[in-house]
């Protein structure tokens, strides 16, 4: 395969996770300015920039061949749990909308599902699992205001 063909693959894998990102921050966002985002808004821009910038180093990445260095074949799995971790800090914040952010990672779940193996995917299914299990434990830790406990537990079967 030709370089200029595999940085067209990386790239096009790459822009896949920034529109996930994309929809999720305006989500966010849309959560933020209704009242159900649980932070001020500076706070909101700095862990958006934060997510933001990891965002760019996959693009940097994927353009400069960076990944060949790490024995990469794809950015796609490294950027899909980095969408995660995203999708799980967000889901932190909000206030009744948790589940949205999560279909969302289902959604790169599903995209990525054909571009990687099988021992990613499980990595992938076991952050989203326990990650969101994690969530929910601190959010009873110390916002036990914000669950309700029945719903939660039946959102998460369905997923």
């Amino acid at each position: 395969m030709s370089d200029d063909l595999t940085k067209d693959k990386h790239f096009k894998q790459i822009l896949y996770g920034l529109a996930v990102a994309a929809v999720q921050t305006i989500f966010c966002w849309a959560c933020y300015y209704v009242g159900l985002f649980r932070m001020e808004f500076i706070d909101f821009v700095y862990l958006f920039s934060a997510c933001w910038a990891g965002h760019l180093l996959f693009v940097a990445a994927a353009f400069s061949g960076f990944h060949k260095c790490l024995n990469l074949d794809s950015l796609i799995l490294p950027h899909m749990v980095w969408n995660g971790i995203w999708f799980l800090v967000s889901a932190y914040y909000l206030d009744r909308m948790r589940i949205s952010v999560m279909m969302m990672f289902l959604l790169v779940m599903l995209i990525g599902s054909f571009r990687i193996k099988l021992p990613g995917f499980m990595l992938l299914a076991g952050i989203a699992i326990f990650g969101y299990g994690g969530v929910l434990y601190l959010l009873g830790q110390f916002h036990p205001e914000t669950l309700f406990i029945a719903t939660e537990f039946l959102q998460e079967l369905m997923q």
